[in-house]
């Protein structure tokens, strides 16, 4: 499958559920058209930084709009 266009969506559940014994609060779907290496890496280093820090996973979770989610993904990681 190739994306059309480069997207990413985001799940922030109000409760936690548990997956394969790990709790799970936030999914992020990610679609990149094929070529996009730098922005793939540039993705992952971010999500990474958010499963290494979990205070920053814990604030992006309690964000109740999209405004403050990526006001709080921004401060994250600048």
């Amino acid at each position: 499958f190739e994306a059309k266009k480069d997207s990413i969506s985001v799940a922030v559940f109000e409760k936690p559920f548990f997956w394969e014994n790990r709790e799970v609060r936030v999914i992020f779907l990610i679609n990149l058209r094929k070529g996009n290496l730098y922005l793939h890496k540039e993705i992952s280093n971010i999500l990474l930084l958010l499963i290494e820090k979990e205070h920053l996973l814990d604030t992006i979770a309690k964000c109740k709009t999209f405004k403050q989610f990526i006001e709080e993904l921004k401060a994250a990681v600048l």
